[in-house]
């Protein structure tokens, strides 16, 4: 398999968790979808450099709002981010911000207003996240992945393996 074949069936992976995700209302098993891929690429040799990574996703629901999420995500060797999560890749005019600095700009030029009334939101999504940055190692760990819903996990990788075998493709050692 070239390095193009291969890319393409890391794409190919990543649509089909995504169909997976959204035909079974998938929601709040960023981890287990991470593991997922990030085993699917790993095991399989495929050309990407690829790590987890924790990520604040900010959204506005409404014109009025501004929504924090805490999520796990992969990031490549260029800095690009691979949302295995269908829940939350497609909320629209979203922004993932790596880190808290890159996350804290945002509020460096807003009204001092914004601010004074989202300061609780914004401490308590730090706080958050950096309880989730552990997860990154945990996820690379081969000793011991960090799999906390197995049937989910199982159950997606059932359903996408079977796809790819429909399309001629296989994903082992997942």
């Amino acid at each position: 398999m070239s390095n193009k074949q291969k890319t393409e069936f890391v794409i190919q992976i990543y649509e089909l968790m995504h169909q997976y995700q959204k035909t079974n209302n998938i929601k709040g098993q960023c981890i287990q979808n991470c593991q997922f891929l990030y085993d699917c690429i790993t095991k399989n040799n495929l050309p990407i450099i690829i790590k987890p990574k924790a990520v604040i996703v900010a959204y506005n629901p409404s014109d009025d709002a501004t929504m924090f999420h805490i999520h796990m995500v992969l990031q490549t060797s260029e800095g690009n981010i691979i949302d295995p999560s269908y829940e939350v890749s497609c909320i629209e005019k979203s922004a993932y911000y790596t880190s808290v600095k890159n996350f804290m700009e945002v509020f460096k030029d807003s009204n001092e207003l914004l601010k004074e009334q989202q300061k609780e939101q914004v401490k308590e999504t730090v706080k958050n996240y950096l309880e989730f940055l552990p997860f990154e190692e945990y996820i690379m760990s081969a000793d011991k992945p960090v799999i906390t819903d197995t049937l989910h996990y199982n159950l997606q990788a059932d359903w996408v393996g079977e796809h790819l075998k429909i399309k001629g493709a296989r994903c082992s050692g997942v």
